[in-house]
């Protein structure tokens, strides 16, 4: 498990829902079928470049 912030930014709600449909085929699914935040079958590395592509491309302002 990788701990690691990625990107400060103050529009907290609006990025993470963005991200989370970004990267809906790679959440697993809990035991009731709901999608959890737990990633599998994408590097590390990918998703953090799925991260910062998609506030990129939302317009979310953000440092890293």
């Amino acid at each position: 498990v990788i701990f690691e912030p990625i990107a400060k930014l103050q529009d907290i709600k609006t990025a993470e829902k963005a991200i989370l449909r970004a990267l809906k085929h790679y959440r697993k699914l809990s035991p009731k079928g709901g999608k959890l935040e737990w990633l599998e079958g994408i590097s590390y590395e990918k998703a953090k470049e799925v991260v910062l592509s998609v506030l990129a491309s939302e317009g979310i302002e953000y440092n890293t």
